[in-house]
């Protein structure tokens, strides 16, 4: 519903107040998400446009942090322009803001079509976020679609659907809501009303979409699949309140960030599931392996029998015969390969060599089996303990568990020097590093940290480096301090204490004492912070 008609018209409404700010930057650094940095001589705000399939959404916050590498500028066209006017072009979702000389169309349906333009004043395209050579430079013609009363919806459609795809534009939930208000029948075709009905219930969406339009407060609301939704009014089948903001950003934002996190959930969820499926089959085929080893072992009485057999033989130094026919102790005929080079007695010491050889192969595979079988029933608990996971942090901790069993989770990616590092999205644009050894400690603080980043450490205790990227100038928050300290202190030989004294300053001030052990500082200057030990949810 974050992309609703009505919760576009609210965006704009609040979007007006950047009218007269300057655009100084605009770029990209997440794939698909567009960063416009606004600026009005006093205060920076930023507007967000994420143009993914799942994601797709608009929304200002007046914190957002450029990370120093991996981040491309765009739409040099717009650099320095001035905003006249914030608008939502009639029917459609479609974000229109216009500078002096250019204007800029947010197209938000969702998915592939989701897409940010650049346009002259003549209606050129000079530039497009996701890339599109084949319109640059064409004019733009938009086309308007066609909606239609109620009373003209097709008969088999359900009053709900009616709602959403007429003019009124109405979201399913909103719809929904509507009907539960109006004590109408959700699931009721058009067909089943009368002509007058039909009108009647028009009369009353008008009135309930200026209600909609009226509103000053916004909410962030779940229902009991704990599935999130922006709404302008509380929903009956939404009744349980996360936020309440007179900013439709800040809502929007924290769904959007309730998806983010939970798409990059589901992916390391997958990526963890198909590692254990797939060391699941690699045990599995040992045991297959071993199996097949105990199935042959009769191979070692034949050849012990064929080497006892040969040695028996009156001409041991009988040679150049490829086979030789003999009666076994049961007085059965049997043909025994020979190697024609080797005469009998070596051909026997061959057989003797095999026989022991597929004795000793069987009995190692087996001593393995005790360590495969609580290796798969590791895997097995682990896989069982994946269904129940449903955040972040308890998946994390499932994942050390697994990798201090003695199963590594996915390779890391040697080619980026930040994945060396534990690394925690915090919000608002901040990325906490965090070391995983005393040797990995150094690297972090004297490798990868910059002069003016955030350093952090549980004060008096064992424990992991954590640095806090920031750019020139920039503050964190004191939300985000906290967690970053509460982090450092969940890695420190402290996690288990109620609460924990972390310090922190800037990485200028720390240094590395001359011959001193790995991940060994000292710092020149620091502040305290008290906090919880613990990983963000």
């Amino acid at each position: 519903m974050i992309r609703n008609y009505h919760i576009l018209k609210h965006i704009v409404k609040e979007f007006k107040q950047f009218i007269g700010f300057k655009i100084i930057e605009c770029f990209s650094q997440e794939k698909d998400v567009l960063v416009f940095n606004l600026y009005d001589g006093e205060i920076f705000n930023y507007i967000i446009f994420d143009a993914t399939n799942e994601l797709s959404c608009i929304y200002s916050t007046n914190q957002y942090h450029r990370a120093k590498t991996n981040s491309v500028d765009l739409f040099p066209e717009v650099i320095g322009e001035v905003i006249q006017d914030i608008s939502l072009i009639e029917n459609e979702r479609i974000i229109d803001i216009r500078c002096i000389h250019t204007h800029f169309l947010f197209f938000l349906f969702g998915g592939s079509k989701s897409n940010c333009l650049v346009l002259d004043n003549q209606e050129r395209i000079l530039n497009t976020f996701k890339k599109n050579d084949e319109i640059l430079g064409k004019k733009l013609e938009l086309s308007k679609q066609q909606l239609y009363n109620l009373t003209e919806s097709p008969p088999n459609l359900s009053v709900t659907s009616a709602l959403s795809r007429s003019k009124f534009l109405l979201s399913k939930e909103l719809a929904t809501e509507f009907c539960l208000i109006e004590n109408i029948p959700t699931e009721k075709k058009i067909s089943e009303f009368e002509h007058s009905d039909l009108i009647q219930i028009e009369e009353k969406a008008i009135s309930f979409i200026e209600n909609l339009e009226c509103q000053k407060e916004y909410f962030l609301l779940k229902n009991d699949k704990n599935e999130l939704i922006v709404s302008m009014i509380p929903l009956q089948n939404y009744p349980y309140t996360i936020q309440k903001s007179q900013s439709i950003s800040s809502c929007i934002y924290q769904k959007y960030k309730s998806l983010k996190i939970s798409d990059v959930f589901e992916e390391r969820k997958k990526e963890i599931l198909n590692f254990l499926q797939k060391e699941l089959k690699k045990q599995e085929k040992k045991i297959q392996d071993i199996k097949l080893a105990e199935s042959n072992q009769f191979l070692e009485e034949q050849y012990r029998n064929w080497a006892v057999l040969l040695s028996s033989q009156p001409d041991l130094k009988l040679k150049g015969s490829k086979s030789i026919t003999l009666n076994d102790f049961d007085n059965n005929e049997i043909v025994i390969p020979l190697d024609d080079k080797l005469n009998l007695i070596e051909n026997a010491q061959t057989y003797f060599q095999k026989s022991r050889k597929t004795r000793l192969n069987i009995e190692n595979r087996k001593k393995f089996l005790p360590e495969i079988y609580d290796r798969m029933n590791k895997i097995t608990f682990y896989l069982e303990s994946l269904n129940y996971i449903s955040n972040t942090k308890e998946l994390e901790r499932l994942a050390e568990e697994i990798r201090n069993s003695g199963l590594k989770i996915v390779p890391e990616n040697k080619n980026d020097p930040a994945s060396k590092f534990r690394k925690f999205d915090l919000g608002e644009g901040f990325t906490l590093y965090v070391g995983k050894s005393a040797a990995n400690n150094d690297e972090l603080t004297f490798k990868f940290a910059k002069p003016n980043d955030l350093w952090f450490h549980a004060r008096g205790s064992s424990g992991s480096h954590a640095v806090l990227p920031l750019e020139k100038n920039q503050k964190p928050s004191k939300k985000i301090l906290q967690t970053a300290a509460s982090i450092s202190a969940y890695y420190s030989g402290m996690k288990n204490a109620k609460y924990v004294p972390v310090a922190y300053t800037l990485r200028k001030y720390i240094r590395k004492p001359k011959g001193a052990n790995p991940g060994t500082v000292v710092l020149m200057r620091e502040e305290v912070i008290m906090v919880e030990p613990k990983l963000p949810d």
